[in-house]
């Protein structure tokens, strides 16, 4: 675990609101992306969600009905770990609503990951803060998320019809873990930039940095996955990806976090992560189902990754504006995102056609 602690790029002090950028642009990073090695597994435990949200990339509703055993699902915590991952991450619908989700994440850490969990946030009442902060105490290694896309009712509402009362509950949920002592640094909120939601990313960015104190606010563009296939409608403008990106590199004091565009998180978390979904599919990236390589109920992980490695890995080289963009061949940050390039152009060695550094990017796509 010593490779993976922070390493700094620019030979400054990072602070608390860059340590997230320069942990992922790290050499350690960089070496697991030359050896071909997988350090992180997204495991979508479960498709039961109660959150609503009309763009759903996992199709997660209330009618979910598929949980991995806690059989299978332990089993694939120990081969993540003879293969030497370093973080298994907990991803739905809900997880929370999984009824082995804490023995997951209390494996995890047995075998010496780290455990993240990534809710929705409606589910962090005050006894499961207090199992994460006390019990599991994840803080100490690994961390949660939250899907608060806006602190605005009817923004929300827009998103999630029906759900009156819920976002309350999602900010409640965040409440609740501050309130059990969970370190407001170690907790990330996720956005999901559409149309509904651009109007607000600021005031949010604002609350929950300056207010909160998070780290680091997770900015995703909306992609065409799941329920979101459907809500063309609310696709954001390039003007106003570019806008949002912006904001977030100025309200977390760096530039570099607009040198990975939409990619987020920057190339090498592509190179570095594989994804299950709850059917045991095992795939290169969460926005790319039709790129499946194998299935854990049917073959080992170490199996199915070894006989895919180049692809799981992104070692696959990219086309047009990001094979030649800076961020590529001179910091060596990002290669665009390749499920946005697969999504508007069917090639996902494209270049990224949502990224403003891409000349070539369109202002729209679907009017």
């Amino acid at each position: 675990m010593e490779e993976e602690r922070q390493e700094g790029t620019k030979g400054t002090q990072t602070t608390r609101t860059t340590a997230w950028l320069h942990k992922f642009m790290s050499p350690s990073r960089k070496r697991a992306r030359d050896e071909k090695r997988v350090l992180m597994m997204d495991v979508e435990i479960t498709d039961k969600c109660y959150g609503g949200c009309s763009y759903c990339y996992a199709s997660g509703d209330s009618s979910g009905s598929r949980f991995i055993d806690r059989e299978r699902m332990f089993g694939l915590i120990d081969e993540a770990r003879e293969m030497d991952l370093k973080q298994v991450l907990l991803i739905g619908g809900e997880p929370l609503l999984h009824p082995h989700w804490y023995d997951f994440s209390l494996h995890t850490m047995q075998q010496g990951m780290r455990s993240v969990i990534c809710s929705t946030g409606e589910y962090y009442t005050p006894k499961v803060a207090r199992q994460i902060v006390n019990d599991l105490q994840v803080h100490q290694n690994g961390y949660v998320t939250i899907h608060i896309p806006t602190r605005d009712e009817e923004a929300f509402l827009a998103i999630a019809p029906g759900k009156k009362g819920l976002l309350p509950q999602r900010i409640k949920g965040l409440y609740n873990l501050l309130d059990a002592g969970y370190p407001a640094e170690k907790l990330f909120c996720q956005i999901v930039l559409c149309q509904p939601i651009l109007p607000t990313v600021e005031e949010t960015m604002d609350w929950l940095v300056d207010e909160i104190g998070v780290s680091y606010v997770v900015l995703y563009p909306l992609r065409l996955k799941g329920y979101a296939q459907q809500q063309s409608a609310l696709l954001p403008t390039l003007s106003q990806l570019k806008r949002a990106y912006e904001y977030r590199a100025q309200k977390l004091g760096d530039e570099d976090y607009l040198r990975y565009g939409v990619c987020e998180l920057t190339k090498f978390f592509c190179h570095n992560m594989i994804y299950v979904e709850v059917s045991g599919n095992v795939l290169p990236c969460d926005f790319l189902p039709d790129f499946a390589v194998g299935n854990i109920f049917q073959r080992p992980l170490g199996e199915i990754v070894e006989g895919n490695r180049d692809l799981l890995t992104h070692q696959f080289p990219v086309k047009g504006a990001c094979a030649t963009c800076e961020n590529n061949e001179k910091y060596d940050i990002c290669r665009g995102c390749r499920a946005q390039a697969y999504y508007y152009t069917g090639d996902y060695q494209a270049a990224d056609p949502t990224c403003w550094w891409n000349p070539e990017a369109k202002e729209r796509y679907w009017e």
